[in-house]
């Protein structure tokens, strides 16, 4: 059962802070507004990176 809220909580960490950045990136007043796509990869590859450490912490 631990893999399974590992699971869910690093792929609720990779989709919250990936499609955050995208919506930062395209919403009109926000501070992210006009960033260009190393904004986007970078802040993707982060959300992987803290996605895998949640699920590796709760998976067990």
């Amino acid at each position: 059962m631990h893999g399974f809220i590992g699971e869910f909580f690093g792929t609720m960490i990779l989709i919250v802070l990936g499609c955050g950045a995208c919506a930062s990136v395209n919403l009109k007043q926000s501070y992210g507004r006009g960033s260009n796509w190393w904004y986007i990869s970078i802040s993707w590859g982060l959300a992987v990176t803290m996605g895998v450490y949640v699920a590796g912490f709760l998976g067990g």
